[in-house]
């Protein structure tokens, strides 16, 4: 017991410390917002990014926006899958989307 108590407030002592002391980075200004904000046709439930695309999920909907001009993103295309879309993840050349009643779509991006 005497060993685990010195160990034990060692630790509070550093969550104390880093909590209530001041940290040594400057967070002014951050984070900084690059470009003007995405408007979605509607609440989105999910995103996922590949390069300069955005892949956003909505409902049953998947809305694909282009970020290469962060100035002026742009929705480029928007897909009804057929059921409440969920957990895009872009990877490579992929694009997987879970469907409700459906299971994975794939798509190539």
């Amino acid at each position: 017991m005497q060993r685990v108590l010195p160990g034990v407030f060692l630790c509070l002592g550093l969550v104390f410390s880093t909590a209530f002391g001041q940290d040594c980075l400057n967070y002014e200004g951050f984070p900084t917002q690059l470009g003007y904000d995405v408007v979605a046709p509607g609440p989105i439930d999910d995103m996922t990014y590949s390069g300069t695309a955005l892949f956003a999920t909505y409902g049953s909907e998947l809305a694909v926006y282009d970020l290469s001009d962060v100035e002026h993103p742009s929705r480029i295309l928007t897909l009804d899958l057929g059921g409440d879309a969920s957990n895009p993840c872009a990877s490579g050349d992929l694009l997987a989307v879970a469907v409700d009643g459906v299971g994975v779509r794939l798509f190539d991006i």
